[in-house]
């Protein structure tokens, strides 16, 4: 199973779009676990993504379950869990981590590729609690140890019949993070997440910005929502994201610190204050400011945060760890650009208007012929792709 990744050209999508959770109907369970990097990590990611964007789970064929296969799944209620392995006892334990909603599921040669909306996290359910409300059938699909005990067997994708949401804590809110920690100290049982190995978890609270148009009162701090999994920002705003880390108690911090990094990748997007947040505290609220350079057009752009862990036998080496990509579109201002054109053509018409009219040579349409001319001028200062 892994996470993120780009959408293949060629696949097969089945995709409901605004389908409302309905009590008593079916949802799915999505298990990773520890038995690679990565597929621990995809859980940090989840807990990471703010409510109402989007993300992948990857799996193999042999781990779907058979009745995914014959049923239209966008739209239902899916809960994410990791699967916590005890070697010693042989053993495993499901922790459930956050609720989703599946936006599609695309399958490609022998690969399925979930894309959730990330939603609530879970205020109150256990492996317990989760085994309980399954049938005799659903339990049998639970991974765990074989017969010989060397091996874990089962699906990690499957539906079951009890729809569990009620126990969501949406956010934001005090409950939410409640929960939110709730499910760090759960998972800090699993040497994978432990506070040594430079790993903390952390979740974006919001996304904000105190600008606004000038019809509009006020100058309060406003909260950006996403629309389709993606931010609806305006260029040459300036916005800041809020992001809550967190490490569970009884763990020695790293000597060398690790740092949560928020970057873009394009030119039109700057982070100004706080790019980078070394993570020497066990939880903390940090704020991360950017803005956009002004433009004529839209700009869709990715701003990325990461774990940025150190070696701590060389510091010098830093990995990317558990990073996720908010997706954002930036509206520019075409009617301001329009407006802010015909001044500048207006302006660069106007000395050889002076001089046409001092001869007696000035018309209406050599008037705007001259304006026209200094539009086409000023084109290559508003569109920087005209300059190339």
């Amino acid at each position: 199973m892994e996470s993120q990744g780009r959408r293949p050209e060629f696949c097969e999508i089945r995709e409901t779009r605004g389908r409302e959770d309905r009590p008593g109907e079916k949802m799915l369970i999505l298990i990773s676990s520890g038995a690679q990097q990565r597929y621990a990590d995809d859980i940090l990611r989840a807990l990471a993504h703010p409510a109402g964007t989007s993300f992948q789970f990857r799996y193999d064929d042999q781990y779907v379950a058979g009745g995914l296969r014959h049923r239209d799944v966008g739209g239902d209620v899916a809960l994410i869990c990791y699967l916590l392995i005890d070697a010693t006892s042989k053993t495993v334990q499901l922790i459930p981590c956050r609720f989703t909603t599946v936006e599609r599921v695309e399958r490609v040669g022998s690969s399925w590729i979930f894309t959730l909306i990330a939603e609530s996290f879970v205020d109150s359910l256990d492996d317990k609690e989760i085994r309980s409300s399954l049938n005799a059938e659903e339990k049998k699909l639970i991974p765990k140890f074989n017969s010989s005990g060397n091996k874990i067997d089962g699906k990690f994708a499957i539906d079951v019949t009890e729809n569990l949401r009620s126990n969501s804590a949406y956010a934001p809110g005090p409950k939410a993070f409640e929960a939110f920690e709730k499910t760090a100290v759960a998972l800090s049982a699993d040497r994978r997440f432990a506070t040594g190995n430079g790993l903390s978890f952390y979740t974006v609270c919001a996304l904000k910005t105190t600008d606004h148009w000038w019809w509009e009162c006020g100058n309060q701090a406003s909260e950006i929502t996403p629309v389709d999994g993606r931010y609806p920002l305006q260029l040459g705003w300036r916005y800041w994201l809020e992001l809550y880390s967190y490490s569970p108690t009884g763990s020695t911090p790293p000597y060398h610190p690790t740092k949560l990094a928020c970057e873009s990748s394009d030119p039109a997007v700057r982070f100004t204050i706080s790019p980078s947040h070394t993570l020497d505290s066990r939880y903390d609220l940090n704020r991360s400011e950017f803005t956009s350079l002004p433009a004529p057009m839209s700009v869709p752009a990715g701003l990325r945060i990461s774990l940025k862990v150190p070696d701590q036998t060389k510091p010098s080496n830093v990995s990317d760890r558990c990073d996720i990509t908010l997706e954002a579109r930036f509206r520019g201002s075409l009617g301001w650009t329009i407006a802010r054109l015909i001044f500048i053509a207006i302006g660069a018409a106007a000395p050889a208007a002076i001089a046409a009219a001092k001869i007696d040579k000035l018309t209406w349409q050599l008037f705007a012929i001259m304006v026209l001319v200094g539009a086409i001028s000023a084109l290559g200062t508003f569109f920087p792709t005209l300059k190339k």
